[in-house]
């Protein structure tokens, strides 16, 4: 009798009897896209509602995730950069309306034009070649290269995403407070917030040697390709340490948002504007704040940014004060883990009702597509010639970094349907076997493929 109680409690003891849904939700799409380590943090008002380790940091020691380990976050430092931008700007030391000629006098007439809060939400005009531009040593090394190039649109016409705007604040940062920016996010954020786990390895190539700074707990990045993991890890120059390269832990990061919920950081005003993003010349909105991304999730808005693409994925709910943090160490990830946890506290939404499709074999056309891609296959007879030259090296990506994440294909809902220009343009909601994705279209009237990608929900 004794010897049957003792067991019957060992089986209560080794079976939880409340499963944790964020815990199940992380380790199953680790399970799915080979993940070795994560770490997650919720933050509501305030409060760490949520903060827990999972899997590996390194697999060559077998060392174990936890709630300090250091994670590469790689875009996900523009959270960072625009906290800091917005503190100056509170201090009147600068302004979000400063002409670019006040801090490069020497540059361009064309840059005269472009504000400061142009290069954080992602409106200059500027040429934004990430790899190009990630190439150069020096800020004059990319000032010589940059100078002579023409803008690609007025400054507040488009909203389009790169490494310049990110260079030239960081310059515009550090001309301003006289500090380089490792220096400026520790006086203004790691110390005051008692930060240990957040910094630059600043990492560079000595000839054949990579040398870098020691951080504490930091975690390897690995990348899932051709059925086993590989050391993954770039390099951040650093002219682009505004854009990536910073290494924090899901504590660190939590104590973030924590002290921007009590206003410890940011005054309300500075945190509307760091959340709002930009009216372009057409009317339309921007997809950026100041430094930070914004869009529409469950029909409600949220703020926050990825990284690595998914090394750090961050998205934040201003109207409950909810902030989710999810760090990994698999760089062949795309950024699905913060909603699939938001799912768990935010409300449903409205739901965009399917409208009559009556070019259904455009339809077949995608879910033959994402089904095929899955599988590694893609047939470049249905996509234009220019089409198929981006298209096809895209889903090879999507394959190891999206589709094998969300399971098989399962059914599409056609929800807009437009023919502008003499393209079709249709908007899809794709459910797969673990989650729904939005996904544009853009085709020839005759049913070839120009452009097939995942969006956000109001894109």
């Amino acid at each position: 009798m004794r010897l049957a109680v003792l067991s019957l409690l060992a089986c209560l003891v080794a079976t939880p009897a409340f499963a944790d849904p964020v815990d199940d939700v992380i380790t199953a799409q680790m399970a799915r896209s080979h993940i070795p380590g994560a770490a997650v943090a919720v933050v509501e008002r305030g409060k760490v509602v949520k903060l827990s380790g999972y899997g590996k940091a390194n697999l060559e020691w077998d060392a174990p995730v936890d709630t300090d380990t250091t994670f590469q976050i790689a875009s996900a430092t523009k959270l960072f950069t625009g906290i800091v931008l917005m503190r100056l700007v509170e201090r009147g030391e600068l302004s979000l309306d400063d002409s670019l000629s006040k801090y490069f006098p020497d540059g361009p007439a064309s840059w005269r034009g472009i504000r400061v809060g142009q290069l954080a939400n992602h409106t200059s005009g500027l040429t934004q070649g990430f790899g190009a531009n990630a190439q150069y040593a020096t800020f004059d090394e990319f000032l010589t290269a940059t100078k002579p190039l023409p803008l690609v649109h007025e400054p507040g016409a488009r909203s389009q995403y790169g490494l310049s705007d990110s260079i030239l604040l960081q310059a515009v940062l550090e001309k301003v407070s006289g500090k380089p920016l490792p220096t400026l996010f520790a006086d203004e954020i790691f110390k005051p917030l008692g930060l240990t786990r957040t910094g630059f390895n600043h990492a560079a190539n000595r000839g054949t040697v990579r040398w870098a700074g020691v951080l504490p707990k930091r975690a390897s990045v690995y990348a899932w390709e051709d059925g086993q993991q590989h050391i993954s890890d770039n390099l951040y120059r650093p002219i682009t340490y505004a854009a990536g390269g910073l290494f924090s832990s899901a504590s660190d990061l939590a104590r973030v948002f924590a002290a921007i919920d009590e206003g410890k950081l940011l005054n309300p005003e500075s945190l509307r504007l760091i959340e709002t993003p930009p009216v372009l010349t057409d009317g339309s909105r921007g997809g950026f704040g100041v430094g930070w991304t914004t869009r529409t999730y469950r029909g409600a808005p949220i703020v926050g940014h990825s990284g690595g693409p998914a090394l750090a994925d961050v998205v934040r709910s201003e109207d409950r004060k909810l902030t989710i943090i999810v760090l990994t160490n698999q760089h062949r990830f795309y950024p699905l883990l913060a909603e699939s946890v938001a799912d768990l506290y935010l409300p449903a939404g409205p739901r965009a009702k399917a409208i009559a499709d009556k070019r259904t074999a455009l339809t077949a056309t995608v879910k033959a597509i994402l089904t095929s891609a899955a599988t590694g296959k893609v047939d470049p007879a249905v996509f234009t010639e220019a089409g198929a030259g981006e298209m096809v090296p895209f889903f090879v990506e999507m394959r190891g970094t999206l589709l094998t994440a969300v399971g098989p294909f399962k059914s599409a809902d056609l929800i807009a349907d437009s023919v502008k220009d003499g393209k079709v343009r249709r908007k899809y909601r794709v459910a797969f076997e673990s989650r729904e994705l939005f996904w544009n279209l853009t085709a020839e009237i005759g049913g070839k493929v120009v452009e097939l990608i995942p969006v956000g929900e109001a894109d």
